[in-house]
């Protein structure tokens, strides 16, 4: 379980409070364990629906990383960021050669894409520093 209140939201003993809100049933009080819980008794229902709820909430933060682009397999902030740069560019002076146009929409992608590419950087510096950390 990731926080005190994951840990109450699948347990049996929760309750609300409208004042307090999610409380222990059997104290009407906020959590008040360090690591675990001695009257913890899970709910399977609960517990399967904060697994569903987690899911969804990865998808959806997986997708907005990549803005979209999770649909062609991609899962990398910095893949998708590079990959939007390069498409932008090509259709932006393919429009100059092709149609003698400038087209609008691939300057906006292309700095979309240089958002992309600095949240992909941004990610590995994270993942860097825990590496770190983690020595």
């Amino acid at each position: 379980m990731e926080t005190k209140l994951d840990y109450c939201e699948s347990c049996t003993n929760r309750s609300f409070n409208p004042s307090k809100g999610l409380v222990c049933g059997l104290t009407m009080e906020k959590p008040q364990f360090l690591n675990t819980c001695p009257d913890y008794l899970k709910d399977l229902a609960a517990a399967e629906r904060l697994e569903f709820r987690k899911s969804v909430e990865e998808l959806e933060h997986e997708k907005s990383e990549v803005g979209g682009l999770h649909e062609y397999g991609i899962k990398s902030p910095l893949a998708a960021g590079i990959i939007l740069i390069v498409v932008s560019v090509v259709w932006l002076v393919g429009g100059i050669v092709a149609a003698d146009r400038i087209f609008f929409y691939p300057i906006i992608m292309f700095f979309f894409g240089i958002y992309r590419l600095i949240i992909g950087i941004r990610k590995m510096n994270k993942g860097k520093s825990k590496d770190l950390l983690d020595q």
